[in-house]
């Protein structure tokens, strides 16, 4: 299929590389092809594709300088729907690729239209179908609040699964606030799902932040922990959700507060069943000016994970994010460095930007993702028999 050719070497540097790779003797490498395009894979190395399709060539070049190098057993794989890649293999009962190939099937989240709404906060009671503004016990007097959302389906006395979200920090694209909240929504359609939007807290406990948790420059996450375990227990107690069916999820800072927060001790750990981390993770970038953000503190803290189930996803990473690991490779490197073993499924979302409306649109991501959770819980209901 003249996917392999062996040519001189020109002398002329080809590369889309800010750094050159080192190879060893031998290297690894995997060639995936879809709708005659090109993905090479060489020691696991994804910048090298990445770059290569923003530029929209035809052939992936290798050059070697300074020594041969020989490729053991190269791997060429075929797709034949790029879009539907990650979901088959979840049909399959196989772990997903961490790169649905090609790239080709990311694009602007403006190029699909949405088929979910976000209903507006309100003021008034709980009730079915209806977004409120809640303060839980102990917090009257601040200005302290929350997001609830009973689903269109519920009735008193049944009991429902509870999806907890953590909004990004105020960005180009969102305040930051518990009103811009949107991944519970689009996980659950509005059906079947208590859905509760969650604060950050500042350093007193006493309002909502926009940006990380507590006040600069010690960013004091108690308050914080302590509002959520609060809310949380109330909120299955009073609404009838599900005490052994609480999943964390959380968008860009909220990905991070999945673990910072809800693995930051053993009381706020033992709430959740599993997690949705979409772009951002714990101890993957160790610059961020919080307390403990280094890598040795993370591991720690995911060591309270204790086996349960995270779906990873990410838009479409480039360039420098990528030689940083910053990525969906790069996070599933750091995972394996940690030495924990959990079930960590990684997808990209198919859209290109840093924005929580692509879970309000179809896409194959959001079909796997509703399926893991379905068998999440469907395996929750059986242990319970």
């Amino acid at each position: 299929d003249n996917i392999f050719e062996m040519t001189e070497h020109t002398g002329e540097r080809r590369s889309y590389l800010t750094k050159p790779h080192r190879f060893g003797r031998t290297a690894n490498l995997k060639i995936f092809v879809c709708d005659g395009l090109l993905e090479a894979f060489v020691d696991d190395r994804s910048d090298l594709s990445t770059r290569v399709l923003q530029k929209t060539n035809t052939k992936i070049i290798l050059e070697s300088q300074g020594a041969d190098v020989s490729f053991t057993k190269p791997l060429v794989h075929y797709f034949k729907q790029p879009a539907t890649t990650a979901v088959d293999a979840l049909e399959a009962g196989k772990q997903p690729s961490p790169h649905p190939i090609p790239y080709k099937a990311a694009v602007p989240i403006s190029s699909v239209k949405p088929d979910l709404v976000v209903p507006e906060m309100s003021q008034g009671k709980p009730a079915p179908g209806v977004k409120v503004l809640q303060t839980t016990p102990g917090y009257e007097g601040t200005e302290v609040y929350h997001a609830l959302y009973l689903p269109t389906d519920w009735k008193p006395g049944k009991k429902y699964p509870v999806i907890v979200e953590y909004s990004g920090n105020r960005y180009q694209r969102g305040p930051g606030t518990v009103e811009s909240s949107k991944l519970g929504y689009g996980v659950s359609g509005g059906k079947g799902f208590i859905w509760i939007c969650m604060p950050y807290l500042n350093g007193t406990g006493t309002q909502n932040v926009s940006s990380w948790w507590g006040d600069k420059p010690t960013y004091q996450v108690q308050p914080t922990i302590d509002s959520c375990v609060k809310t949380v227990k109330m909120i299955c107690e009073q609404y009838s959700g599900d005490p052994e069916a609480v999943i964390l999820s959380g968008f860009s800072r909220g990905a991070i507060a999945c673990n910072y927060i809800g693995l930051h001790d053993y009381e706020i750990a033992e709430l959740w069943r599993a997690f949705i981390c979409y772009t951002n993770y714990d101890g993957l970038v160790e610059v961020w000016p919080y307390p403990k953000a280094k890598r040795e503190y993370a591991q720690g803290r995911l060591q309270r994970l204790e086996g349960r189930s995270q779906f990873l996803c990410s838009e479409l990473v480039t360039g420098e994010a990528v030689e940083r690991g910053y990525d969906l490779e790069g996070l599933r490197r750091y995972l394996e460095s940690t030495g924990v073993k959990a079930p960590f499924t990684f997808m990209y979302t198919g859209f290109e930007e840093h924005d929580d409306g692509w879970m309000l649109r179809p896409s194959p991501t959001r079909k796997a993702l509703r399926k893991w959770l379905d068998e999440i819980l469907e395996a929750n209901r059986t242990q319970k028999r």
